[in-house]
């Protein structure tokens, strides 16, 4: 993640991706300071001790948080 932060910063994409513990917490984290939105991507619901797919949503990105709440979460 850390090569991609120019393209984080201009494009705040979507992000679909898988990630484990012990570096999980450490890209959470990562995303978080960006101003992401991190939710379990399997439950559709905040991240928790089950999750390994994730989606991180970021609300200056291309849809607005309305449109990803409607789409994603619902």
């Amino acid at each position: 993640l850390h090569g991609a932060e120019r393209t984080l910063h201009q494009q705040s994409p979507i992000l679909i991706f898988e990630s484990f513990p012990p570096n999980q917490e450490k890209v959470i984290t990562f995303l978080a300071k960006k101003g992401y939105q991190i939710y379990d991507a399997d439950r559709l619901c905040h991240v928790n001790q089950k999750t390994n797919n994730l989606i991180a949503f970021h609300p200056s990105g291309s849809i607005s948080n309305e449109t990803f709440s409607k789409c994603i979460l619902q």
